[in-house]
């Protein structure tokens, strides 16, 4: 990847190199899925006596979840700033944080974008992205004490973004680095496109199996 007069080139990564691509951050394929499928139990599980938001909110919280509870046995670490629920890599050269997505998310072509109103925090994590060299901002981060890195000082970590978009039955995703990131768009720097998965078959847990053969309470599932 270069950075020609300013230019970021765009690269979009699927199967084998998306594979490869993952594995140089430490993630796989393997443990994205399990990201996105237990969000995704957690949205099938919201009723509609439950607010409008709950499947929406219920499959970003557990996404949140899943990402810190498979990657922090392998030493990440969970952070809260700015009003961004993150998980750094171990190096603290680059972090994850998750969002529901539109506009094609999972399909190469397409320009996906999140579906959340994501603040000024956001913004600037794109700006940080987009220094490819970030050796300028070494002096100014060491006198803020963030993330040492291999004892060159400190810099920015990169910023990910575990989009999600479910359509129907099919549940898309993918891992995506954004060089612009605001409430009005996102453009982005590098693609890691995840397959597709059916639903369709997946039964949500039965709440109803708990009640008593008295209770005669009707429960569907918000999809």
């Amino acid at each position: 990847m270069s950075d020609a007069q300013g230019a970021i080139e765009k690269q979009t990564f699927e199967g084998a190199s998306a594979d490869e691509r993952l594995a140089s951050l430490g993630l796989s394929r393997t443990v994205l899925a399990e990201i996105v499928r237990r969000g995704e139990m957690a949205r099938m599980d919201a009723t509609p006596h439950d607010p409008v938001s709950a499947a929406s909110w219920d499959a970003y919280r557990h996404r949140v979840r899943a990402t810190r509870d498979l990657l922090c046995i392998s030493q990440w670490k969970p952070k809260f700033q700015d009003g961004l629920e993150l998980t750094v890599a171990p190096d603290g050269t680059h972090q994850i944080m998750t969002r529901g997505g539109f506009s094609g998310v999972g399909q190469p072509d397409a320009d996906p974008q999140p579906t959340r109103e994501l603040g000024g925090a956001a913004e600037r994590v794109a700006v940080t992205n987009s220094n490819l060299f970030p050796d300028k901002w070494f002096a100014q981060k060491a006198r803020d004490g963030t993330s040492k890195v291999r004892g060159k000082g400190s810099i920015p970590a990169h910023t990910w973004v575990l989009l999600v978009q479910r359509v129907g039955d099919l549940v898309f995703a993918e891992l995506s680095l954004p060089s612009r990131l605001d409430d009005r768009s996102a453009e982005w720097r590098e693609r890691i496109i995840l397959p597709a998965v059916d639903y369709s078959a997946v039964e949500p847990a039965d709440e109803t199996a708990s009640q008593s053969d008295d209770d005669d309470v009707m429960v569907s599932k918000k999809q």
